[in-house]
């Protein structure tokens, strides 16, 4: 396949698994990497572009650009889940909750501060931000990240980085320092 029919093959939603235009892309690798990174970076300045159940390009650029470990990609894909209202949820829907806190340390660049973002952006969408906290889970269990520069983080969370109010990033961050790795 030409890059062009992969990137037709990823593009629309079909009820089917691409699986030929994701082989393609993975034995592709160097060729199909800037079109699947400007697909996110084109997501990242218009979500709602993507935001459609018939859009699936974004999906497989950044599970694909996850497989690759190209940290290219974090930037966009942290803006892209930082869109406003539920657009990250009609965007990525079970992904945020199930894969993205393990995408976003197969892509991290060593920079958390775009991950923080999320954690405390108000108007992230809820479950981005608690995925954003298991995040640095991710990224401690991998060794990217210092186990004691994640307490440090959490512990500025608990005194006073985050508004005290009822929210699903509460529930991610009493959980993720439950699950902290022992010293």
């Amino acid at each position: 396949m030409t890059v062009p029919e992969i990137m037709a093959g990823l593009t629309p939603y079909t009820g089917h698994f691409p699986l030929a235009a994701v082989e393609a892309a993975i034995a592709q690798r160097e060729e199909i990497t800037p079109h699947l990174l400007r697909a996110l970076e084109e997501g990242a300045k218009e979500p709602e572009k993507f935001a459609s159940k018939e859009m699936m390009l974004h999906i497989f650029a950044t599970y694909l650009l996850a497989q690759f470990r190209d940290n290219r990609a974090y930037r966009p894909l942290t803006e892209m889940l930082a869109a406003p209202g539920d657009t990250a949820d009609k965007l990525f829907g079970d992904t945020i909750t199930e894969r993205i806190k393990n995408i976003l340390a197969s892509v991290y660049d060593g920079d958390p501060q775009p991950v923080q973002r999320l954690v405390e952006g108000e108007d992230v969408y809820d479950y981005v931000r608690g995925a954003a906290v298991e995040t640095f889970l991710v990224l401690t269990h991998t060794g990217q990240i210092p186990r004691q520069e994640v307490v440090d983080y959490y512990r500025d969370l608990f005194r006073g980085k985050l508004r005290r109010e009822y929210h699903q990033v509460w529930n991610a961050l009493a959980c993720a320092v439950a699950d902290l790795p022992a010293p």
